[in-house]
C-alpha cells in the first residue's frame, strides 16, 4: 500500500490513515503537501499549553479557566497528549497565545529572570507543602 503512495497513486480512506499513523504525519500533508493551521495547532498543542504555562505562571486549571474550556481535557493533553478541540486550539489561541507573543518579543532581562526564578521558587515550596500534608512530615 505505501509504495503505491510513493508511486503517486493515493490510497484509500483507510488505508491513508495507516500510512498517517506509520509516517506520523497527518492526512492534510500527505495529500496535499502542506498541513492546515488546526492540525499544526493540534499536533503542538502539549508543548504549546506548557509554554503558556511557563509565560502565564497558570496551572492546567488555571489556563482551562482563562480559556473557558473542561480543566480536565487541558490536564489530558499536557500529561498524555493527543488531540485537542477546535474549540480548545481558538481558546488557546485567543487567551493564551498573547502571553506568549508577548513573552517572545520581551528581552530576557536579569529582571524577567529574577522574576520567573521567584514564581519557581513559590511553586516549589506549594509542592513541597502539598507534600509534606499527604507524607505527615513538618
Amino acid at each position: 500500500m505505501y509504495h503505491r503512495y510513493e508511486k503517486g497513486q493515493i490510497p484509500k480512506g483507510n488505508n491513508l490513515r495507516v500510512i498517517a499513523e506509520k509516517t506520523g504525519r497527518p492526512v492534510d500533508w500527505l495529500l496535499t503537501g502542506k498541513e492546515s493551521v488546526s492540525v499544526t495547532l493540534c499536533y503542538g498543542i502539549r508543548e504549546r499549553l506548557f509554554e503558556a504555562k511557563g509565560a502565564t505562571g497558570l496551572d492546567a486549571l488555571g489556563m482551562a479557566q482563562k480559556m473557558g474550556v473542561d480543566p480536565k481535557e487541558v490536564e489530558r493533553l499536557m500529561t498524555k497528549g493527543g488531540d485537542a478541540t477546535m474549540a480548545l486550539i481558538k481558546a488557546f489561541e485567543a487567551h493564551l497565545q498573547p502571553a506568549i507573543d508577548l513573552r517572545r518579543s520581551q528581552p530576557e532581562t536579569l529582571e524577567n529572570l529574577r522574576t520567573e526564578n521567584a514564581e519557581l521558587k513559590n511553586q516549589l515550596a506549594r509542592a513541597n507543602a502539598v507534600i509534606d500534608k499527604l507524607t505527615g512530615r513538618k
